[in-house]
């Protein structure tokens, strides 16, 4: 029984010390990237949206930055409405280290600080809502648009410390209908918006 202890032990300490490579191979803060237009075709707006990871003690750090004269949201959002019906960022993220990355998770927030949180266990499925992964959020609004930032505790989401491991996609919405556009940091062009597209995620960190 002891042995069997310890033998645990040992690969326990094995695998953290495996994770910590990982991450120590990974740059920790990201440079800003600029999200490209996925839907439609053509926008008045030219890249009206840059974002920045940070890895930082367990938490992962998402910085978005919004070029815009206008907005368009809600102060305070009713029953059934949501912050991707206005103007929005949003981040998509697994930890699974899946070919086919399920579960992730989604997060919104608005440039009203409204939020919203999503588990997606499979795109055949209903999505899981009402889930508190405990993320923080902050939103300044000013003259010529608004900077949105995310905080997510990965260890909720079920991450085992690699950085590498960390997959997603960064997004937005912004505009009135008909001439809303929907930017991505790496989605193609689209005939018809669509986020959900986990084939598509890339890691948000630098690792080697």
């Amino acid at each position: 029984m002891k042995f069997a202890y310890l033998l645990s032990g040992i690969l326990l300490s094995a695998s953290l010390a495996q994770a910590e490579v990982s991450a120590l191979a990974c740059d920790k803060v990201q440079a800003q990237q600029a999200l490209t237009l996925a839907y439609p075709a053509e926008s008045q707006l030219v890249q009206p949206v840059d974002v920045q990871f940070q890895l930082d003690n367990g938490n992962l750090i998402a910085q978005f930055s919004v070029r815009s004269e206008s907005i368009n949201a809600k102060p305070v959002l009713g029953p059934k409405e949501y912050p991707y019906q206005g103007d929005v960022v949003e981040l998509f993220i697994s930890v699974a280290g899946n070919a086919e990355p399920l579960p992730y998770f989604e997060f919104e927030l608005s440039p009203y600080n409204n939020t919203f949180e999503v588990r997606v266990d499979s795109l055949k499925k209903a999505f899981v809502e009402g889930i508190k992964t405990g993320f923080q959020h902050e939103v300044v609004r000013h003259e010529g648009g608004w900077t949105a930032r995310m905080i997510i505790p990965l260890a909720a989401i079920g991450w085992n410390g690699d950085a590498s491991m960390i997959r997603g996609n960064a997004y937005a919405i912004l505009g009135k209908s008909p001439n809303r556009s929907f930017w991505s940091l790496s989605l193609p062009k689209q005939a018809k918006p669509n986020f959900h597209k986990p084939e598509f995620f890339k890691p948000l960190l630098d690792c080697r």
